[in-house]
């Protein structure tokens, strides 16, 4: 599961074991650990804490919590547009970190600058 991909790399960039990221929920080590590994689900309250705990956006993380269920009720991804957004970036760009979200931005700003570049000249 994606969102919980989200929350370990979260909690790893805040270097927050599963008892802290449990206290900041306000909910039992157990129930943190489930979260962790996406054999649980977090409720619309409960999404919304952690992704303000950890800060992960609201919406991408509701919306990652989504197409998680799909996936889990439907064992297949939730039917797409077909054009999205991101293309193939938008598969992995959860999975990296905040820097590494970053450092892509600031590739894919420079390459458009070359190309805007090129066609002035």
């Amino acid at each position: 599961m994606k969102f919980s991909r989200m929350i370990k790399n979260q909690l790893a960039q805040k270097k927050w074991s599963v008892a802290k990221f449990a206290s900041e929920i306000n909910r039992t080590a157990e129930h943190a650990r489930k979260l962790q590994n996406g054999t649980a689900f977090p409720s619309a309250d409960l999404a919304e804490r952690i992704a303000v705990k950890l800060g992960i956006d609201p919406r991408e993380f509701q919306k990652q919590l989504i197409a998680d269920r799909w996936l889990r009720k439907h064992g297949q991804k939730p039917p797409q547009p077909e054009h999205s957004s991101m293309g193939p970036l938008q598969e992995i760009w959860h999975d990296l970190t905040p820097e590494q979200q970053e450092c892509v931005l600031c590739v894919a700003n420079c390459l458009m600058t070359k190309r805007i570049s090129a066609r002035i000249q």
